[in-house]
């Protein structure tokens, strides 16, 4: 039986609008600290792979409601760096790719016994919270330690309060791949890696912190912000691939 060719090419139409819908927004952040710092060129950087050239890079020194811009270019949020608690830094060779962005960074300290934010993301649109979203944290040792070097308490707040969501960690460097850090709340000890990545979010604002005035080692290198996609593309890669069965049947 012969199919009309506009039916075949059917499922090719349906393919390519379930990518076009499931393409997640991701804001991508480099933190650097001193001397001027960029990300350049198309190496894709990231657990959530971006192009290079489309990373924010922040100061994390200090800024005030920097704008921030997803991958795709448009405005998506602001952030906040407080350069008191961000003591020491850590530089890297301008090698644009994941080593560059792992290995640059601020030290955060914070230096009262509150949970006050030293990152603070304010203002994500509705390409984020509709659906929600997950906030990637990047880090490395400020002595460049791959092993075991002490339990540090990074927690994810709400913007303005003082309980959210712990994790234990120890932090170690990174050493060409990514390493997951993950605990319960309330754990006495940490699990050693060198990102951790907190899921479903759906606030318009967050910060992050570090309780209890822990002096930390650990360089915070980079962050990134996942939105969700809609569920309707995963309905639509579905109805392409069952098209696509009807047709092959029909053709045999």
């Amino acid at each position: 039986m012969n199919t009309p060719s506009s039916l075949l090419r059917l499922p090719f139409f349906f393919l390519l609008c379930s990518g076009a819908f499931s393409q997640a927004a991701v804001i991508s952040i480099d933190f650097y600290r001193g001397a001027t710092h960029d990300l350049t060129g198309t190496t894709l950087i990231g657990l959530e792979p971006i192009p290079a050239e489309d990373w924010n890079i922040v100061n994390s020194a200090g800024v005030t409601n920097q704008s921030l811009t997803d991958d795709a270019g448009n405005a998506a949020a602001s952030i906040t760096t407080q350069g008191g608690p961000w003591n020491g830094s850590k530089s890297a060779a301008d090698t644009n790719d994941n080593a560059e962005m792992m290995l640059s960074g601020g030290r955060g300290r914070n230096n009262t016994t509150n949970y006050q934010d030293f990152i603070s993301v304010t203002g994500l649109g509705t390409d984020f919270t509709s659906q929600g979203y997950d906030v990637i944290l990047y880090w490395a040792d400020r002595n460049d330690v791959t092993t075991s070097n002490g339990v540090k308490e990074v927690r994810l707040n709400p913007v303005g309060l003082t309980t959210g969501s712990s994790i234990y960690i120890d932090p170690i460097s990174y050493a060409g791949s990514f390493s997951e850090a993950t605990s319960p709340d309330g754990s006495t000890g940490g699990l050693q890696g060198n990102y951790q990545r907190w899921t479903a979010q759906n606030g318009t604002s967050f910060g992050i912190s570090l309780p209890n005035g822990i002096d930390s080692d650990m360089v915070v290198t980079g962050l990134q912000i996942v939105s969700i996609p809609e569920p309707s593309s995963v309905m639509l890669v579905g109805l392409a691939g069952f098209v696509g069965v009807l047709i092959s049947r029909k053709c045999r």
